[in-house]
């Protein structure tokens, strides 16, 4: 029988004793910052709906408040990194060349999900109709994560390497916190 603490090679020839490869730490570091931004920045706005909770942004919210929510929230992240003046300017602009779009892509998703919701109270369900609107919230979803990684991207390379660490951490933390 085999060692339960050991991993084969099927699990990517990692031991306990064997750390992840530079490579593989900045991999995931970089998910973990897009995972980030899409939490901060695109997630929200293209695909929220009612009734999110304390850290979503509501249908029902105005542009402008949204708007002040996202400053909120990109004044914590700049806090928490300990961004110096400049990354933090980097960041705003970031943020300002993002937010228009993820407006824009969050009024594209609610016109989508009142479509779909349209189609589900008619007597009989129309396949065409059905397939065309969830081929649309495909594309809208691919457009969403095409602009979420550009700005990733950008976001990547403000940081340090050590900022990029401590938000790792900071994901793992929370990961840990939800998968108990």
């Amino acid at each position: 029988m085999s060692d339960p603490t050991k991993t084969t090679s099927e699990d990517n020839n990692q031991t306990p004793e064997t750390p992840a490869s530079p490579r593989r730490r900045r991999l995931f570091a970089i998910g973990a910052v897009g995972a980030l931004v899409g939490t901060l920045l695109i997630v929200p706005f293209a695909f929220a709906g009612n009734g999110w909770g304390r850290g979503g942004c509501s249908d029902k919210m105005t542009d402008k408040e949204v708007r002040e929510k996202v400053n909120y929230g990109v004044d914590r992240f700049v806090s928490k990194i300990d961004a110096t003046d400049a990354q933090a300017a980097e960041i705003d602009a970031i943020v300002d060349d993002l937010f228009p779009d993820a407006m824009n892509l969050r009024k594209d998703g609610k016109n989508l999900r009142k479509r779909f919701r349209a189609a589900m109270k008619a007597d009989t369900l129309d396949p065409r109709e059905l397939e065309n609107l969830r081929q649309e919230g495909l594309a809208l979803a691919d457009q969403a994560t095409k602009r979420g990684l550009d700005s990733l991207i950008k976001l990547h390379n403000v940081l340090t390497p050590e900022q990029r660490a401590e938000i790792q951490e900071h994901m793992e933390a929370r990961r840990s916190r939800w998968h108990r």
